[in-house]
């Protein structure tokens, strides 16, 4: 069984991702991916495939939103996927996409995204309402069509 584990946003090394998620699959005998964003190329670590999909970082934050994803779903169209586990809202609309193709698709929702968005500086505060309730209102349209939440 091949897992996925994609972020447009952490580190490769992150620690409940790398280490606490993917390295207890591989000693669980699973052959496990990580993609990530960050510009540092490919790798092997302690048996997980790491698959860099472009640095995005110094972009501006909606080309960002845009390009990351549309490279992570590439990845995946070549690997064939058995199972996906992402990390980010920004991917959910990948995960909508594979779990209408047989793949079993897990969101990890770290954190309350949609009322996050009401903090945000860098979104003007007239903005931040609505675009925390578009945001919640994608959410859970798409996690009613994955496999699974965490």
């Amino acid at each position: 069984m091949t897992i996925f584990h994609i972020t447009s946003v952490h580190t490769r090394y992150d620690s409940r991702i790398f280490t606490k998620e993917c390295i207890s699959l591989v000693k669980a005998g699973y052959n496990v991916n990580l993609i990530v964003c960050d510009g540092l190329g490919n790798e092997i670590k302690s048996g997980v495939s790491i698959i860099d999909a472009g640095n995005f970082r110094e972009k501006a934050r909606l080309k960002r939103f845009r390009e990351s994803p549309k490279a992570i779903k590439n990845i995946l169209l070549q690997n064939n996927p058995d199972v996906i586990h992402f990390h980010d809202p920004e991917l959910l609309f990948i995960g909508l996409f594979f779990s209408k193709r047989n793949v079993k698709v897990i969101y990890d929702s770290h954190e309350n995204g949609p009322k996050q968005i009401l903090s945000k500086p860098y979104i003007p505060a007239f903005f931040r309402k609505i675009i925390s309730s578009m945001m919640s209102v994608c959410e859970n349209y798409v996690v009613k069509r994955l496999t699974g939440v965490v």
